[in-house]
């Protein structure tokens, strides 16, 4: 009887040893999951507050030396912008510009910056006509283009150095 007492108390020893490990490794599983979950829970937070930087930083970086779309550029500050600008029209030419102080200035300083100059020859043009591309890269910096030659060779230009 004493060898049957001592067997049952190994055995309970055994299945307390085995439900431990399943224990163990069950809770090692779900702090695994709650890591994943908190991390991508940060990547997702991260992105969706740093969206426009990210958008932006991007187009800075992927844009240089492609044509820049008008809508995109605060024609006032020669920027360009992460978001959709305002499309103003003056004198039957249609300008772009992130915020109503932007479209005033321009309104009342039109003689001023309603013209650029090509950034290849220097040659004065109206920056509702130019072609648009960034001065640099990761730099929000825009110039303007009297025609696809003059863009074209602007980057070339760059490339070769």
């Amino acid at each position: 009887m004493n060898k049957r007492m001592k067997d049952k108390k190994k055995a309970k020893i055994l299945v307390k040893e085995q439900q431990l490990k399943k224990d163990k490794k069950s809770n090692k599983i779900l702090f695994s999951i709650f890591i994943s979950l908190i991390l991508a829970s940060i990547v997702f937070n991260s992105v969706y507050y740093f969206w426009c930087d990210i958008k932006c930083y991007y187009q800075e970086n992927f844009l240089w030396d492609k044509e820049v779309p008008h809508n995109y550029v605060c024609m006032n500050g020669d920027k360009h912008k992460p978001h959709e600008t305002q499309a103003i029209s003056i004198n039957n030419n249609v300008f772009y510009v992130c915020s109503n102080k932007c479209a005033v200035e321009i309104k009342y300083h039109f003689s001023e910056l309603a013209y650029s100059k090509d950034a290849l020859t220097g040659k004065i043009i109206f920056k509702s006509n130019a072609l648009i591309g960034l001065k640099s890269k990761n730099k929000p910096d825009v110039v303007y283009f009297q025609n696809k030659q003059n863009f074209k060779n602007y980057y070339s230009n760059f490339k070769n150095n």
